[in-house]
C-alpha cells in the first residue's frame, strides 16, 4: 500500500479514493503517466473537485486515476452541492478552458531554464527535449520576423505588400503565433 501524499493544509479534505467515481462520459483525456510524475515529486497541492450528491469527479479526474494508480487509499476533494446541470458545466468549463490557454513562450524558455539549471525538469510536465524544441522554434520565429512585410493601407483596409490580400484586423505586420507546438508538452 502506498503512502498518500497529502501536505497538512489539505488533510481534512482527505476523502476514500473508493468512495468516488470518474464523471460519466468526461471527454477530456489526460497523461497519466504526466500525472503520476507529478504526483510522486509534489504530492496532491490542490484538492480535485466533487458533486457531494453523487461523488462524481468535476475537475481532477485524472489526478483521482493516477492516485489510485499509485495505490492512494485517500485523496484531497472539495465537496460541492451542485445540481446535475451545474456539474456538467463544471466538467466541460474545466476541461475546455485549458484549451482556450495560451503560453508566452518566451518566459516559458525561460522559466524551463532557469528550472533545468537549479534543478531538473522531473515533475514539470516538460522534458529536456520538449525545451529544446521551444528554444528552436523561438529562433526559428526571430528569423521570420526579419523577413516580415508590413502592411499598408489599402482600399479594403490593411493589404499585406506580399501577398496583396487585405486584412482588416491586421494593424502592425504579420507574426507568426508564438504558441507552444503541442508536441513538447
Amino acid at each position: 500500500m502506498a503512502t498518500t501524499q497529502i501536505p497538512d493544509a489539505l488533510a481534512s479534505r482527505a476523502v476514500d479514493i473508493h468512495s468516488l467515481v470518474p464523471y460519466p462520459g468526461n471527454a477530456r483525456q489526460g497523461d497519466l503517466n504526466v500525472i503520476i510524475e507529478s504526483l510522486q515529486a509534489h504530492g496532491q497541492y490542490r484538492p480535485i473537485v466533487v458533486q457531494a450528491s453523487t461523488r462524481h469527479i468535476l475537475a481532477g479526474n485524472h489526478t483521482w486515476e493516477a492516485a489510485k494508480h499509485l495505490g492512494w487509499e485517500t485523496i484531497a476533494a472539495d465537496l460541492i452541492d451542485v445540481t446535475d446541470e451545474q456539474a456538467r458545466k463544471i466538467v466541460l468549463v474545466d476541461n475546455a478552458s485549458n484549451d482556450h490557454a495560451d503560453y508566452d513562450t518566451e518566459q516559458l524558455v525561460k522559466l524551463l531554464q532557469e528550472t533545468q539549471e537549479d534543478y531538473d525538469l522531473t515533475g514539470t510536465g516538460f522534458t529536456d527535449e520538449g525545451l529544446q524544441q521551444l528554444i528552436d522554434a523561438l529562433n526559428e520565429d526571430d528569423e521570420d520576423e526579419e523577413d516580415e512585410v508590413p502592411a499598408s493601407k489599402g482600399e479594403g483596409g490593411l493589404v499585406c505588400l506580399k501577398c496583396g490580400y487585405d486584412c482588416q484586423s491586421v494593424s502592425t505586420g504579420f507574426r507568426k503565433n508564438r504558441g507552444v507546438p503541442a508536441a513538447v508538452l
